[in-house]
């Protein structure tokens, strides 16, 4: 006992950076999470080109009647819902006589704002449920997260299902049970079917240890009409049939003989390897709360059971300075935060087919559950080591450096994170900003006169076409060049306002390739090309057969291959100029079909012209 007492009356030191005591007002932190989103509205690239295909597409079509069609909007196989387009129609309506490039941004911003308005909805929740050293956590960790500065503002379903994520996980801290499960219906059944892995442990709570369970079979039932008879009734309308869009792909990629193993197979390191480019240091503080957590449920359980509340009250006064005696159920409670983040690694780290984007639902976990870790750590490590018996200098010691601990992540997060999205900004912008030059007065003058439709082409670089919104008109095309890539490629919908119904030509479901696909080059007005040191015969350089093609745009691009896998991943300046290479991204101009057009021409065309 003596022991005991010494330990209790040595005060823990006050750390360098601690957020104990410190609570931001509701408007500043409405605020710094809108910031951080409207960076990634203007700023982030689209970086899937799942992303451009399969969502922005066809909303372009839906709003211009001009789009690119994949197989999965086949009426043949009918994968993806119109029902989710749908939503965001109203913002595209309000600048649809404008540029088209408006349009885009002008989605981007109402991204962000949902985002925002989710995250804050989140952040008070985790405030009101854990108080304010992990709401505060939370909060420094999400703002500053690429992962979250990359999903916020993409339009993928996988995106929107982390929007509902937090809506669900807030409204389940705040034990608002029916606002839980009509947002966890709603992602699953509008959004992405896989979703519904993050409302397990939500059913789990209700049906097995509230025993609510017919509470929850009637509003499940309830949230499933609801949702599901308005978005059958659009997904038929647009597809001119029955369907039901979250069976199909629920049948396609769980019940089908090739399914998700067609793309994107990764090994077992792909998930950690991400986690860390997105969230450094938080991602190895969320995996580590599984654990702790764990530790803590069961410590706490054990003490109360050998001896009482009080026993566990000066067990944690000896070991941690703690003075609540209710220390149990909160440690219960924390098992809320790492129930649906475990779910989701055991379901998706498991399967052989791996994206970046299939994590967007549970960055927020990752965020909350780091927040945790970093509120247990400096009170469970005395515990640990007095638990083994360690001599009381090391204790001491112990303590000491964990106070240090909060310091350190807070540092090395901010700056990795910053590090990291400038890296992504300044190597992989080029895209965006190349095709913004199509709308540049020069290349407009060059065009006027051409009566014709304009044929932008690509051929290896076809997968980072961000989309018909940065083709200036009507008559503008995106072309697909014969290249190394022996996938299937999208084609045009059928022009006119029932194209979605209309069943394509030369479609499949097992990314076979597709001739028909391929445009003749020499038709070509403009080429959007990377300037790689390497060519071949399927991806010849096209900027140095300078007699065909001319130089009207370019930006730098970064050079994966030749660039040192650290500094491309983060920005380190100085350093990063010397082990990264850039390359040029391009926008070529077809010289001799210019020649070809101005002879056909009046003379003033030969004053106009530019090229």
């Amino acid at each position: 006992m003596g022991e005991g007492r010494e330990e209790v009356s040595e005060q823990p030191k006050r750390r360098l950076f601690s957020l104990r005591g410190w609570q931001p007002t509701l408007g500043g932190a409405f605020r710094s999470i809108l910031v951080a989103r409207m960076i990634s509205a203007f700023c982030m690239h689209i970086s899937d080109c799942d992303e451009t295909f399969n969502y922005w597409e066809p909303f372009h079509y839906i709003g211009f009647h001009k789009g690119l069609q994949t197989w999965e909007y086949s009426p043949t196989y009918a994968l993806r819902s119109y029902g989710y387009l749908l939503l965001h129609f109203i913002p595209m309506q309000l600048v649809r006589s404008g540029n088209k490039m408006l349009a885009f941004y002008m989605l981007r911003v109402v991204f962000a704002f949902m985002c925002t308005v989710c995250e804050f909805y989140f952040y008070r929740a985790v405030l009101t449920r854990f108080g304010a050293q992990v709401a505060n956590w939370t909060l420094l960790f999400l703002c500053a997260s690429c992962g979250m500065y990359i999903a916020s503002t993409a339009f993928l379903p996988s995106s929107f299902a982390m929007y509902l994520t937090m809506i669900a996980m807030g409204a389940w801290f705040l034990q608002n049970y029916e606002l839980a499960i009509f947002a966890v219906a709603f992602s699953t059944l509008v959004g992405w079917p896989f979703s519904a892995a993050v409302g397990l442990p939500i059913a789990v709570d209700l049906v097995i240890k509230q025993r609510k369970i017919v509470f929850f079979t009637a509003w499940s039932f309830f949230c499933f009409i609801v949702i599901s008879v308005p978005l059958i009734a659009v997904d038929s309308y647009y597809y001119g049939k029955f369907v039901f869009a979250p069976w199909n792909i629920l049948k396609y990629n769980v019940f089908g003989n090739a399914g998700p193993a067609l793309y994107g197979v990764e090994p077992w390191s792909f998930y950690f390897i991400n986690g860390f480019l997105n969230f450094n240091v938080v991602f190895i503080l969320a995996l580590l709360a599984i654990p702790l957590i764990e530790f803590r449920v069961l410590f706490d359980t054990l003490a109360c059971t050998l001896g009482g509340e009080r026993v566990l009250h000066n067990t944690l006064q000896v070991y941690s300075g703690l003075r609540d005696s209710s220390t149990t159920a909160v440690s219960k409670s924390y098992r809320h935060v790492i129930g649906s983040m475990l779910v989701w690694i055991l379901v998706f780290f498991t399967r052989s087919h791996k994206e970046e984007r299939f994590l967007f639902p549970i960055y927020p976990l990752f965020g909350l559950s780091a927040a945790v870790t970093l509120t247990l750590l400096p009170e469970t490590t005395p515990i640990i080591l007095g638990l083994l018996r360690c001599p009381r200098p090391l204790r001491r010691l112990a303590r000491s450096c964990v106070n240090w601990v909060p310091s350190v992540v807070a540092v090395v997060y901010a700056l990795l994170s910053l590090s990291r999205v400038y890296a992504l900004y300044s190597g992989y912008s080029a895209p965006i900003e190349v095709y913004k030059s199509l709308y540049y007065e020069d290349i407009q003058n060059i065009v006027q006169p051409i009566y014709t439709d304009v044929n932008v082409c690509v051929g290896k670089e076809w997968y980072r076409f961000p989309s018909s919104f940065f083709l200036p008109g009507h008559r503008w095309n995106l072309r697909f060049l014969r290249s190394g890539f022996k996938g299937q490629l999208p084609q045009p919908y059928t022009e006119g306002a029932n194209g979605t119904c209309i069943i394509p030509n030369d479609m499949n479901d097992i990314n076979k390739e597709e001739p028909s696909r391929y445009f003749d080059i020499s038709e070509c007005h403009f080429l959007v090309d990377l300037d790689l040191p390497e060519s071949s015969d399927e991806d010849p350089s096209y900027f140095k057969d300078t007699k065909t093609w001319k130089l009207v745009a370019s930006h730098p691009f970064l050079d994966a291959q030749r660039s040192h896998k650290f500094y491309r991943a983060f920005y380190i300046p100085f350093l990063s100029k010397k082990y990264t290479k850039y390359v040029d991204y391009v926008v070529l101009l077809n010289k001799v079909l210019f020649e070809k057009i101005k002879k056909k021409l009046t003379p003033n065309y030969h004053k106009s012209a530019a090229y």
